[in-house]
């Protein structure tokens, strides 16, 4: 067994219910969601989303008018109205090589 290895990993947690968002252009949420390995990819996400969603064009990036289509934006059905960004730590407590776990799960797999 390797030692413990610890890994950040960020995702968008909706508050309402604990679920995490699938990522992607139209977002869904689950129990697993998806994990991204740095918050640079969150902020690049969520820009698409905004983007995408028709609240925003290059010349009003900056000041009042940025500031009122990001308030339309999370007031316009927006998935990620009731949501937050969380950051977890991922610890790998074992690790095996693949052709002995392979090789163990067809065994099993077999018995059955």
């Amino acid at each position: 067994m390797a030692k413990q290895q610890e890994r950040k990993v960020f995702m968008i947690r909706r508050k309402r219910d604990g679920l995490l968002s699938n990522g992607g252009l139209r977002p869904t949420f689950s129990t697993k969601g998806k994990q991204w390995s740095r918050i640079g990819d969150v902020k690049s996400h969520l820009t698409m989303v905004y983007e995408v969603g028709g609240f925003n064009s290059l010349e009003e990036w900056d000041g009042y008018k940025y500031e009122l289509k990001l308030e339309k934006f999370f007031t316009n059905n927006n998935p990620y109205l009731d949501c937050e960004v969380i950051e977890a730590e991922v610890i790998a407590k074992s690790s095996e090589d693949v052709y002995p776990f392979l090789v163990k799960h067809l065994k099993k797999k077999q018995e059955k």
